[in-house]
């Protein structure tokens, strides 16, 4: 690690001054920085940290604190993320907060560091990346090149080389303005998931980017359109030593890392522009398809192995440092997700953040003692000569397990207790929870000091947020969220533009039973609704603690159950995602009742007439998927009630007759069908399930169309599988066809029961490779 630059005295601050004055007047060719090499030299090295992501998620964790402060490992996310800028060098760090910075202030103050030097700076009126750069803009607190970097990457990536190179290339390239990390990763891997991808064009031999393209689930990517220029024999070098345009990497096996360098030019690049509001779909974007500015934008592919590019790392037209083979090698990955977190978790464990692991050394100082298979243990644990501690798991400081109770690929935290004849498979919990006798805990997450009564089993994918109760006694489908205020009733899904995320964002907003005695429209919640919610988290889970930090808003919607139907994740700013469930208390007049259905009436006719046009003029499934959301939004209909009429009339386009056609109409508006499903991609399968059933020419049509919609990722198999677990695909009534609506379920056990059989097999593999590490 080179050592850290020392500056001057007095006159290096009018340096200063004088740089950052010039600074905006050089935004617009945006390369003005690349002439204070003094400045490059001299400052002190400066990150600023990204504390907010603007998604929801990984709600409803995140509902009452910053994603940053979430423990991973038993260690706060902010810490891995300290803990890195100080191996690299950097002297200063501003963390930059929207929500929840008094929680960072007192985190810091309670976890002193050395270094770097941590400022909090707080910015509540930011709405997105945009608005946070804008406002750093205006603080005029950077004086030189800087490392931002997402708050939520976990990394052992070597960065201080990697600044080295930036700086380096920016005394030779005066217009080079940022360096993107990214990790390769395998098609299988699972820091990879599906729809959280981007297709990088680079040029071979200096690894600058050409052209970016994100690649989304919802609809999903088919085919991108590339500035020919990129191809052109006869273009200028794209860079000193250059291929002239004449190959160029096509590279869609990179994940995001998060973790930028960055010239001091980036963020009056922001000023100038407002409608930038994200970094990579926005700023990187307008950066390379510009008139105006010359800047380029560099790539950095940490290694992990022999180089992947076109040009051999070895050859003479590359430069000295820079490369993709030679320096900068690492671990780094975001924690964006719920499906990242337990990806992320479980590499920490095999170790590929070494030396930043249990095994090693962890931010923060705590120490395990490491067993055979992965297994670590904290101080005074407490195992019952009768329980199992399976590979691949890590016991927190004084967390006790009980008699027969069995922890297999789990992350306990301190002071955790799982009663007897408990199993905790694939989980996490948070420090201080409780876990009951006689409960199953499958791949779900526990926030803490939740408490999970006798007798409970929470399904896979379970989310419990800190301080809820369950049961005793009850089941919770897959997916679930438990949270301590009502979800996704009067949120605007807007707000929240996930900036990075190609892929699709947690944000569902299903039916939510109110507690009893909460305030509502018209007054206390009805008996049916606390039954209903009993029946979900059992009698003693309604009585879940009170906020004790004492910023619950009041409203009394405590405990609040959501389910979700698939595991993937949603954007909610770009598709047919939202809040707003059409609800009627027990105290809805009967007028209120007759607005609502007119306004029902009114959107089916619209969404048809909306749908129709869509089809006879081509219109895109973007436009359309936009479109709906407009007319759902401004009708405040719920969104079971848009995919019960989207959903139909999909399928009413296909030909049972005709399998090619078919084929061709579901190629063509099968995204439509995905943006709707993604919130519930259990009750669209049974929206199929119905329609099917109750339209006779399609009943054999149904086996064709799940298999269709498995192998499109239309929905997930997951979804597929809890679709035909739960009791709505076997409830027959007079409405769904009966008899007809069993049999298409019976028709589909080959399915489920192959998804079940493929998944089963993945599990073995994972647990394979883990203890192969």
């Amino acid at each position: 690690m080179p050592p850290k630059q020392q500056g001057g005295g007095g006159g290096r601050q009018q340096q200063q001054q004088q740089h950052h004055s010039s600074s905006k007047k050089a935004g617009a060719k945006a390369g003005g920085g690349g002439g204070h090499q003094d400045d490059l030299q001299q400052e002190p090295l400066q990150a600023v940290v990204l504390a907010d992501a603007f998604s929801r998620r990984l709600d409803p964790l995140t509902a009452d604190r910053p994603a940053c402060l979430l423990p991973i490992c038993n260690v706060a996310l902010l810490d891995w993320t300290l803990e890195n800028l100080a191996l690299a060098g950097v002297d200063e760090a501003f963390i930059l907060a929207s929500r929840h910075a008094d929680q960072i202030k007192r985190h810091i103050a309670s976890n002193p560091l050395a270094a770097p030097k941590l400022t909090v700076i707080a910015t509540p009126d930011a709405q997105s990346i945009g608005d946070v750069m804008r406002e750093l803009d205006t603080k005029q607190v950077i004086r030189s090149d800087f490392v931002l970097v997402h708050s939520d990457s976990v990394a052992n990536l070597d960065l201080a080389s990697v600044v080295a190179a930036h700086k380096h290339r920016r005394r030779r390239e005066k217009d080079a303005i940022m360096t993107i990390c990214a990790m390769p990763a395998g098609r299988h891997s699972r820091t990879r998931p599906p729809g959280d991808l981007s297709l990088f064009f680079l040029e071979p031999t200096t690894s600058q980017l050409l052209h970016y393209a994100p690649v989304r689930a919802v609809p999903r990517l088919r085919s991108t359109t590339l500035p020919l220029e990129l191809f052109d024999s006869d273009a200028p070098a794209t860079t000193s030593g250059g291929s002239n345009g004449a190959e160029v990497d096509v590279r869609n096996d990179l994940v995001d890392c998060g973790i930028d360098v960055c010239s001091v030019d980036v963020p009056p690049l922001f000023s100038e522009n407002f409608d930038y509001q994200t970094l990579r779909r926005d700023f990187v974007l307008g950066i390379l398809t510009s008139d105006l500015l010359d800047s380029k934008i560099f790539v950095h592919v940490a290694p992990n192995g022999p180089p992947a590019s076109a040009a051999s790392a070895s050859s003479s037209a590359c430069p000295p440092v820079i490369g993709t083979s030679t320096y900068g090698r690492g671990y780094a990955a975001r924690v964006k997700s719920p499906a990242a977190y337990d990806a992320i978790s479980r590499d920490i464990l095999a170790k590929w953040t070494h030396p930043l692991a249990p095994s090693g050394y962890l931010p923060g100082g705590e120490r395990y003692s490491a067993r055979a298979g992965l297994r670590y243990v904290g101080k005074d644990v407490v195992l019952s000569r009768t329980c199992t501690f399976g590979p691949c798991s890590l016991l927190g400081s004084q967390s006790q397990i009980g008699d027969r109770a069995c922890v297999e690929q789990s992350i306990i935290g301190p002071s955790v207790h799982v009663g007897a004849r408990s199993t905790v498979l694939g989980s996490y919990i948070w420090e201080g929870a409780q876990i009951g006798q006689g409960c199953t805990v499958e791949r779900a997450i526990v926030g803490e000091g939740a408490r999970i009564l006798d007798g409970v089993k929470l399904g896979r994918g379970t989310i419990v947020a800190p301080g809820c109760v369950v049961g005793p006694d009850v089941e919770l489908k897959p997916y679930s969220r438990v949270g301590m205020k009502r979800y996704g009733v009067d949120d605007d899904d807007d707000e929240y533009d996930d900036e990075e995320d190609d892929s699709d964002d947690d944000d569902e907003d299903m039916p939510a039973a109110g507690r009893p005695g909460a305030a509502g429209a018209g007054g206390a919640a009805s008996a049916a609704a606390a039954a209903a919610y009993s029946k979900e988290l059992g009698a003693q889970g309604l009585t879940s603690s009170s906020d004790e930090d004492g910023d619950d808003d009041g409203d009394g919607d405590d405990g609040t159950l959501s389910s979700a139907g698939s595991g993937s994740d949603s954007d909610d700013g770009q598709d047919l995602v939202g809040s707003g469930m059409l609800t009627l208390s027990a105290g809805t007049t009967t007028a209120e009742k007759a607005a609502a259905a007119a306004r029902l009436a009114d959107f089916r006719a619209e969404a048809q007439a909306s749908l129709e046009r869509a089809f006879d003029e081509g219109h895109t499934v973007d436009n359309a998927a936009i479109e709906l959301k407009t007319l759902r939004m401004a009708s405040n209909v719920p969104l079971t009630e848009v995919r019960s009429t989207v959903i139909p009339f999909v399928l009413s386009k296909c030909d049972a007759e005709r399998p090619k056609e078919t084929v061709q109409t579901l190629d063509r508006w099968g995204g439509l069908i995905q943006s709707v499903a993604v919130d519930d991609e259990v009750d669209a399968l049974a929206v199929v399930q119905r329609f099917c059933a109750t339209e006779p020419a399609y009943h054999k049509l149904f086996v064709p169309l799940l298999k269709k919609f498995y192998n499109d990722d239309i929905v997930s198999d997951e979804s597929i599988v809890a679709w035909w677990r739960a009791p709505a695909s076997r409830r027959t009534t007079p409405d769904n066809g009966g008899e007809r609506f069993l049999a298409l379920r019976k028709a589909a056990e080959d399915v489920v029961r192959y998804i079940v059989e493929s998944q089963q097999d993945s599990d073995d593999d994972d647990d394979d490779d883990d203890e192969s590490e």
